[in-house]
């Protein structure tokens, strides 16, 4: 280790970028580790809230930040904004996969010769996301269905537009009629039915891996961007704050900014992601008599899904629901970046640690 140099390490950005080689990676595993948890218990509440507006549109119950907020803590209480959580909680082995990940492409990048940090950054921040999604997608599955599902019944009026109204809303916010299952197994936990609904009814691949595609047309471009967003921006703000300026305060800004920046390049994709995972319901009309048992609900495939988002919503893809997920975003990569930088530092091998810049 004494051959490593923290002086190679320097982007045309003049700043440290501590790579792979320079770290004690069982201490910077388990440190990252614990501060996920950490940061996901903080952001999980602005998720849950992110997710009920994604997937609304029958009702539009759930529009602004604010008001899904107190909508959803004066109908279901405080506890409906943590539904899921440790469930989610098990997205942190996708989370450490995907900074291993993340740290390794770029090794193996610059071995191979690719000097620019920003470059290293996009290709290993979208490979990462791609690997990442192998178990964060199943989890997600399961997390989301869990974020949307309402204890409460919704009502269905007697006229025909009623009924459809309360049938189609009843149906996006329960796709795998949750309710039934519960008063059939009062004793199973809501995670565990819902396991065994989208088993039963589709498999394992295609059930848990539901949105896979859509996940990574939505998370790799979202993970490559904000990494080299975040390299771009560090490396924009060291070049005009003076030497001594703390870097870690460099760091907490860039990654809000490139967070930001990332959500609203993609939120379109978030959306059509969001969607497809809970199984966004059409409705077909079974017979001439407009009753509620001759309404069939199915869910779609995505292609439907896509034609359906943009019937609904037209423009709006491109901003619904982007200010809770720019807000979401921000804070969690404020606390993440914060984190994960300081945690390299205290990860670095000791006998580089006279060399680096805080």
């Amino acid at each position: 280790m004494g051959s490593l140099d923290l002086s190679t390490v320097f982007d045309t950005g003049d700043f440290q970028v501590i790579e792979w080689q320079m770290m004690n990676m069982p201490k910077f595993l388990g440190l990252n580790t614990v501060s996920s948890l950490l940061i996901r218990s903080f952001v999980y509440p602005m998720t849950v809230i992110k997710t009920r507006i994604q997937v609304d549109s029958f009702n539009g119950k759930y529009r602004g930040t604010l008001s899904s907020f107190r909508r959803i803590i004066s109908q279901e209480g405080i506890s409906s904004l943590y539904r899921g959580f440790w469930i989610n909680s098990f997205q942190i082995l996708s989370g450490v996969s995907y900074i291993l990940s993340y740290e390794k492409i770029r090794d193996l990048l610059a071995d191979q010769g690719v000097t620019s940090s920003h470059v290293r950054a996009f290709i290993g921040g979208g490979c990462a996301s791609a690997f990442g999604q192998l178990i964060f997608v199943p989890l997600d599955v399961v997390s989301q269905h869990i974020m949307v599902y309402r204890k409460d019944s919704l009502p269905a009026g007697g006229r025909f537009n009623k009924v459809l109204g309360a049938t189609a809303a009843s149906a996006e916010l329960d796709p795998l009629n949750l309710k039934l299952c519960l008063k059939r197994n009062p004793d199973v936990p809501l995670s565990l039915l819902i396991c065994r609904e989208i088993y039963r009814r589709d498999g394992f691949l295609k059930g848990f891996y539901r949105g896979y595609i859509a996940s990574l047309l939505c998370y790799a471009p979202s993970s490559a961007l904000f990494w080299s967003l975040y390299q771009m921006y560090t490396g924009f703000l060291v070049g005009i704050c003076k030497d001594d300026f703390p870097i870690l305060v460099v760091n907490s800004v860039a990654a809000p900014a490139a967070a930001a920046s990332s959500s609203v390049l993609t939120n379109s994709l978030d959306l059509y992601r969001a969607n497809i995972q809970v199984n966004r319901p059409v409705l077909v009309i079974c017979s001439c008599c407009f009753y509620l048992n001759f309404i069939e609900v199915r869910r779609t495939s995505m292609a439907e899904t896509l034609v359906m988002l943009w019937s609904l919503e037209r423009w709006r893809i491109f901003n619904k629901g982007l200010s809770t997920r720019m807000l979401s975003t921000s804070i969690s990569s404020f606390f993440f970046v914060t984190t994960y930088e300081f945690i390299k530092r205290l990860s670095v091998h000791a006998e580089l640690k006279p060399q680096l810049h805080w």
